[in-house]
């Protein structure tokens, strides 16, 4: 783990345009979801842009908010505050997976009668 780090560390500071341009597309998308809030008067937290410094970012505490709830949380969407809304929102992700995982299986079940056939 620390020769990874130290040379993560060191594009860092050498000033990878990678990082760089991820850095600034990141900052460009906040900037855009903010201006789309504000438009459309829609009230629930939004991540904030990142420092200048990538560097600040290993102390930065906003990172470590899981959705970025603030004061705003009582006009906040349902899916954003009521468990139960996640649950059911993860719920109806499983279904999907197994709606195609069961096609995939019928179009298999053809092939293979197909086949033997």
């Amino acid at each position: 783990g620390g020769r990874k780090y130290a040379g993560s560390r060191q594009q860092l500071k050498s000033g990878n345009p990678v990082i760089q341009r991820l850095h600034a597309r990141y900052n460009g998308l906040v900037e855009n979801l903010h201006d789309f809030a504000k438009r459309r008067k829609i009230n629930f937290p939004l991540p904030q842009p990142l420092p200048p410094n990538i560097l600040s970012l290993r102390d930065d505490p906003a990172l470590l908010e899981d959705v970025w709830l603030g004061s705003s949380e009582d006009n906040a969407t349902l899916w954003l505050t009521d468990p139960k809304v996640r649950i059911g929102i993860r719920a109806m992700h499983i279904l999907d997976r197994c709606n195609e995982e069961s096609a995939r299986l019928e179009r298999e079940q053809v092939q293979l009668t197909d086949w033997l056939v």
